[in-house]
């Protein structure tokens, strides 16, 4: 995940040499195994992923 929110560290030169930038913010979690349901691993990952966004964006978070 870092390896590609390091990609938006370059910037797009696009028509007429004006410049495109991007962030990407992940959320990441695991599956604890045993009989937890997707939705539930789903819904952690979201989870985490709003709270990238929450605190500045461009970042990546995991929550256990």
């Amino acid at each position: 995940a870092e390896k590609v929110r390091a990609l938006t560290k370059e910037r797009l030169q696009v028509v007429d040499g004006h410049a495109v930038g991007a962030t990407v913010s992940i959320g990441l979690t695991m599956w604890r195994g045993g009989e937890e349901l997707f939705e539930t691993v789903v819904s952690r990952a979201d989870e985490a992923l709003y709270v990238a966004k929450d605190n500045g964006r461009n970042r990546v978070v995991e929550l256990a």
